[in-house]
């Protein structure tokens, strides 16, 4: 449920090159931005951590596919498993910036069609799950 809840892990979608910006985590940073290496941690690269949720039920992730966006690289899937709540694959990756709605991910010479997002695609908070 680690990646149907949008949590990152230490390197895979976080590590000393990942600013909270692009890992999505700014809010753990102080609002008024009085703290060392406050501009650091706002500083992006142009990138961005997604949750990323299969059309396919039936396709299978590992991890380290190829995000397209009309057919032109724009990222990469960093963790992957079965989302028994949502009863396809889930993952996280990283896309460019403005990447939104839908990308194809590159799966074993296939390309599958699938949804991301900035928020994770289960929400413990209500009984509904964004899919």
């Amino acid at each position: 449920m680690r990646l149907e809840k949008g949590y990152r892990a230490w390197g895979r979608e976080l590590g000393p090159d990942v600013t909270p910006a692009e890992a999505g985590l700014r809010f753990t940073c102080r609002k008024d931005g009085s703290f060392r290496g406050a501009q650091a941690a706002a500083a992006t690269s142009g990138r961005r951590v997604v949750s990323i949720v299969l059309d396919d039920p039936d396709a299978r992730l590992w991890g380290g596919e190829l995000l397209l966006a009309d057919g032109v690289p724009t990222g990469h899937v960093t963790s992957a498993a079965y989302g028994p709540t949502l009863g396809r694959a889930v993952a996280l990756g990283f896309v460019g910036d403005h990447t939104v709605g839908t990308v194809q991910v590159e799966v074993g010479g296939a390309l599958y069609s699938a949804q991301i997002g900035v928020k994770a695609p289960y929400d413990p908070t209500s009984s509904r799950v964004k899919a």
